[in-house]
């Protein structure tokens, strides 16, 4: 159970939620960590139709986040009709006390995770795409988020 001193990780995973979910599952079995599922309701900045998932050790919470659009951006689909044409990427919100095993659970991510210029949403977000490289590198060497 994380208690009210934790710090914080987010960044985008350009990966379906179901694999990112897919991948933490994985790591924690594989280390032989206790964890948690659960839900929670959709983030409406983010998308109304798919809930979170909330995957939690003692040590580590991840909330997986579906991203399509924004609200704007999904009313214009809507309209247009190109709403199934677009996937979505993830945003993986962390708190965590032990970050050793932050970084374990998130080894087990695709390695170019950081990634996100294949959704259409973030096509021509260069400078977004360079500060998320930035935060999982960070994670990968060690350093503070």
């Amino acid at each position: 159970m994380l208690s009210l001193r934790y710090k914080r990780f987010e960044a985008y995973a350009g990966l379906p939620q179901h694999v990112v979910k897919e991948n933490i599952i994985t790591a924690y079995e594989n280390e032989q960590i206790p964890y948690r599922e659960r839900k929670a309701p959709p983030h409406m900045m983010y998308d109304i139709e798919h809930e979170q998932i909330i995957l939690a050790s003692d040590g580590v919470e991840c909330s997986l986040i579906y991203v399509s659009n924004d609200p704007f951006t999904r009313l214009f689909q809507s309209i247009l009709g190109t709403s199934t044409r677009t996937g979505g990427i993830t945003l993986v919100s962390a708190k965590y006390q032990n970050r050793c095993e932050l970084q374990t659970v998130m080894s087990y991510i695709h390695e170019d995770v950081w990634r996100i210029r294949q959704h259409h949403r973030f096509q021509f977000a260069l400078l977004l795409e360079l500060l998320n490289k930035q935060k999982w590198k960070r994670l990968q060497r060690g350093g503070s988020s």
